[in-house]
């Protein structure tokens, strides 16, 4: 489910080990120590097959899209929209993975059709908008179909909420299991939640990851609200790897939307791509591309460093206005060999030992498999960007609520278009 790193910090800056996840040390613990211990989770991709486990409640969040033998029409959000006759589309849950039996709860909005059979899901209550399923465990998971949708009322905001959910599975989306494995860290790494390693289109602000969609599985990776929402769950400090391809008003946004929502105890960690200094990597590719481009080296490697180290340094001053008077809470994961490569050309090797333990010693340790996961409830932990109940507001112990601020809803209001033209409007420039 997760991959671990321990970090003895000892100096002010970071450590990339590997390419795996390090962690700027903590100001507050340094002061009092010189040595402060800090651990880290890399959360693993949620895509079915990859052994995540259970994350979500909810488990439609964690299927694979829609598919079908021919092409099918989808909306924006990757609902059926239209079935060709005889088409059938499908989709599967919790592939290899362990998953609880019982009676799990599948809602939807519109009309249409859903077949079980063969797919260890038996019906055992059906009404409007509303079917309970009687689910035993397959090594191939849970498969779903759908036969027939109404073109003019199509099915969607499909959920198959896992036993003892329905209730709270808006206000707690984390299954409680998921969260006890991450009792014992101190920071979360969203490098593979972000696809960090591999999504490197163009990721403008308008078309980013959504919590409406009809699964969080998808090139461009799971939702930013999800992720705030496990950090305030947690009350552990995340970690943001952004696409290469961001344009200035996603980073803009993007953090925004953290410094807005994220817990103001915690401290949240920048990264721009992964690996986009080394050969091989899809980052490093498109690295290249952009450094050569603006001609900034015609050595491949060179221009790639000093494209890296040029976005990095646009990206943090994104960051930081979005922040504002709270920059203090937003640091930049490879300070140090970003200022490096910015004064002088730097080869890869020379980039990459800024990236080892220089600063921190690191030990990577597997976890077990967690334990199967039950149908036991879990306490409410609201959603930070999207709860409006009176419940959502912070309260003194972190994880136990979310938190909704005024300034995210006049920005979802505001509904920009900027990213067309890679800029910010005239009232975000100081």
């Amino acid at each position: 489910m997760l991959t671990c790193v321990v970090f003895v910090a000892t100096a002010e800056g970071c450590s990339h080990t590997g390419g795996r996840s390090a962690e700027p040390a903590v100001t507050m613990q340094r002061a009092e120590a010189r040595v402060a211990y800090r651990a880290a989770a890399d959360v693993r991709d949620i895509v079915p097959g990859r052994g995540a486990g259970v994350i979500f409640v909810d488990a439609m969040k964690q299927a694979a899209p829609w598919y079908s033998r021919n092409p099918l029409v989808l909306d924006r959000a990757g609902n059926v929209r239209f079935l060709a006759p005889g088409q059938v589309a499908e989709t599967v849950l919790y592939p290899r993975a362990a998953y609880p039996a019982g009676d799990y709860t599948l809602m939807y909005a519109g009309k249409g059709r859903f077949d079980f059979n063969g797919t260890g899901a038996a019906v055992i209550a059906r009404s409007r908008g509303r079917i309970v399923l009687r689910i035993v465990p397959r090594p191939a998971g849970i498969r779903m179909r759908v036969t027939a949708t109404d073109p003019s009322d199509p099915l969607r905001d499909v959920r198959l909420v896992l036993p003892g959910f329905a209730q709270t599975y808006a206000s707690s989306p984390f299954h409680p299991l998921f969260l006890q494995a991450l009792r014992s860290f101190n920071v979360l790494r969203f490098k593979d939640w972000m696809h960090g390693d591999t999504f490197v289109e163009t990721a403008v602000w308008p078309g980013r990851p959504a919590t409406t969609r009809a699964t969080q599985v998808a090139p461009a990776g799971v939702a930013p609200e999800y992720m705030v929402a496990l950090a305030n769950a947690t009350g552990k400090d995340p970690w943001f790897t952004l696409p290469v391809g961001a344009t200035d008003m996603y980073i803009y946004q993007f953090a925004a939307l953290v410094h807005q929502t994220l817990d103001p105890r915690l401290h949240a960690t920048f990264e721009y791509g992964h690996e986009a200094w080394k050969p091989g990597t899809p980052s490093y590719a498109y690295a290249v591309m952009a450094g050569q481009n603006l001609q900034l080296a015609a050595d491949r490697n060179a221009a790639a460093v000093r494209w890296y180290a040029r976005r990095s340094t646009q990206m943090f001053a994104l960051v930081q206005r979005a922040f504002g008077v709270d920059a203090r809470r937003a640091h930049e994961a490879v300070k140090g060999a970003v200022a490096a490569a910015s004064t002088r050309p730097l080869s890869r090797d020379a980039l990459e030992r800024w990236h080892a333990p220089a600063l921190a010693q690191a030990r990577y340790m597997p976890l077990p498999p967690p334990p199967p996961p039950t149908a036991a409830p879990a306490p409410p932990i609201p959603l930070a960007a999207e709860c409006r109940s009176p419940q959502c507001r912070r309260s003194p112990q972190v994880g136990r609520s979310g938190s909704v601020s005024p300034g995210l809803s006049a920005l979802r209001r505001r509904q920009t278009t900027h990213d067309a033209y890679d800029s910010l409007p005239d009232d975000y420039r100081t």
